[in-house]
Parts: C-alpha cells; sequence; structure tokens
C-alpha cells in the first residue's frame, strides 16, 4: 500500500494530484466533471475534497514511524507540499481536518516541525471555531452531513491535539537536554582547571614539604608516640611498642622474668612485631620506587 502511493506521488503534475489508477498502474484522467472531486484535487480550486490526499500523507507517516524507512516520509513531505500549493480554502474548510492531521503527525518526526505545526494549527483554529453552542460543527447543513462531519471533525482535532502536543514535548524535552549537556560542559571545563590547580599546590609526597630527598639518604621517622632515636640499622621496620601494649607490661612482670624466659619473651615480641603491617611512610623508606606510586594516584 505504501508503494502504491508512492506511485501516485511520483505521477502527480504540477498542479493536480490525480486521485485514482487503473490495473495498468495509470493515472485515470478522463472523468466526469460532477464526479471530479473523487478523480482529482486541483490546485487552484476551493473547497474540494482535501482529505482525500490528507489521508494518504498520514498514513505515510504512520508507516514512516513503523518501519523507520525514509522514503515514505519523504513521499509524506512531497504530499505536503502540493498542500501549500493549493487554494487558501484548504485553511478554510471543513474537509481539510485530515490535512492538519497528517501535518501535525509530520511536525513530530522532521527536524523542520514548526512549519507543519503551524500548518496543522492554522486549520484546527478554523474547525474549533465552527463548533455551535449545542456542540455540532456543520449546524447549517442537512442533519445526516451536520452529525456525519460532527463526528469526524471532533476525532480528528483530538488527534491534531495529541500530535502537536507530542511534538510540543519533544521539542521541550530535547531543549532541556542541549541546555544541560552545554551546562555540563562548561561546569567541567571549570571544575578540571580548579582540580589541576588544586593539584599544583599539593605537596610532592604525603607528610613532606617540597621535593622529596634521595633514596637511601631519609631522615628516619620516629615511631608513633614516641621521641627516641630510630632503631638501629636492619630494624628499621620494626615499629615502637604502642600505648596499648605498654599498658599490658607492668614493669613489676618484667622484673621477674628471669634471662631464659626474657629470651624467649623476647623472641615473641619480635614475632608479633614482624607480622604486624608496615606503615606508609616506612614503606617510602625502604622502597624508592614507592613514592612514584604514591605521587601518580
Amino acid at each position: 500500500c505504501g508503494e502504491l502511493v508512492k506511485k501516485f506521488v511520483e505521477k502527480m503534475e504540477e498542479d493536480k494530484f490525480y486521485l485514482r489508477m487503473n490495473n495498468d498502474g495509470e493515472l485515470i484522467k478522463i472523468y466526469e466533471a460532477d464526479s471530479a472531486d473523487f478523480y482529482v484535487i486541483q490546485a487552484d480550486q476551493p473547497q474540494q475534497a482535501f482529505f482525500m490526499i490528507g489521508y494518504p500523507m498520514a498514513f505515510c507517516v504512520k508507516l514512516y514511524a513503523a518501519t523507520g524507512d525514509e522514503s515514505y516520509r519523504t513521499c509524506a513531505e512531497q504530499i505536503f507540499q502540493f498542500c501549500k500549493t493549493c487554494h487558501d480554502s484548504i485553511y478554510a474548510f471543513s474537509y481539510s481536518h485530515k490535512v492538519a492531521w497528517g501535518s501535525a503527525l509530520l511536525a513530530s518526526c522532521s527536524v523542520d516541525s514548526q512549519k507543519y505545526a503551524e500548518f496543522a494549527r492554522k486549520i484546527a483554529d478554523y474547525l474549533v471555531n465552527l463548533q455551535s453552542a449545542r456542540g455540532g460543527f456543520l449546524d447549517s447543513s442537512e442533519d445526516l452531513e451536520n452529525f456525519d462531519q460532527t463526528a469526524e471533525i471532533a476525532v480528528w482535532l483530538r488527534e491534531i491535539e495529541s500530535e502537536l502536543r507530542f511534538n510540543q514535548a519533544t521539542a521541550a524535552a530535547t531543549s532541556s537536554a542541549t541546555t544541560d549537556t552545554t551546562a555540563t560542559g562548561q561546569n567541567g571545563s571549570a571544575e578540571t582547571g580548579a582540580t589541576e590547580g588544586g593539584t599544583d599546590a599539593e605537596p610532592a609526597a604525603p607528610g613532606t614539604e617540597g621535593e622529596p630527598p634521595a633514596p637511601g639518604t631519609e631522615a628516619e621517622p620516629p615511631a608513633p608516640g614516641t621521641e627516641t632515636d630510630p632503631p638501629a640499622p636492619g630494624t628499621e621496620i620494626l615499629p615502637a611498642a604502642t600505648a596499648d601494649t605498654e599498658a599490658t607490661w607492668p614493669e613489676e612482670k618484667e622484673a621477674e622474668v628471669s634471662a631464659g624466659e626474657g629470651e624467649e619473651v623476647a623472641e615473641q615480641e619480635s614475632t608479633v612485631v614482624e607480622s604486624e603491617p608496615i606503615t606508609e611512610q616506612e614503606q617510602v623508606l625502604v622502597e624508592g620506587s614507592g613514592e612514584a606510586a604514591i605521587l601518580g594516584e
């Protein structure tokens, strides 16, 4: 069906859109004069059956939405362009409701949505103003015509409004997303600059001022909580006894320990101390390459 609509569009003339085709794929251009409305839309004639081209326009947009095939949207846009060349009565005629619907659909899937939305609103505004106090849209016509068109116009106005509202919401969301992205980019640059500035002010190594000393020349840090001299070479990784250890090792008990027991206790203490993890500062002292790893973090 979509391919057939494209054939009609390919064969349309500059000022005529023929509506019927024979089994051989040829447009029917010969018809009774009083049946012209069902065979052709002539761009220079007023108050025609414009819904006859509004329906295929809407159908092609729907088919594009379902398949993603750009050729169907292009087909709908070509029908729209023909509508724009039609007599000005296309904006002020009750049979234009499906043209407005098709235009509103195009607005929801095209980059240049504003022109399609404006076209649809112009027709919709006219249709709304047709409604009488009792609800009918063609009260001056015969009852059958009035009932038929009132039902049609009510339905298509709802569809037009729905598509235009969707288009408006989509445009607002896109605008908001673009604004947020721009703001994020600007803030990100500012924050990056601030971070880099802060990095320049950071010390070269944790707990030091200026450049770190050359490997092997570092001053031995005192054990946590003490002011004593560092231990003899080869024992620098052994931390001094903590306050907790001192609190649980009364001096009077040390006095009672014999020389043999003292050696056993010393051996146990050495085992306990060696099993404890070394501090970050001590790692820096023992491994010169450790500073590069810390600075790089």
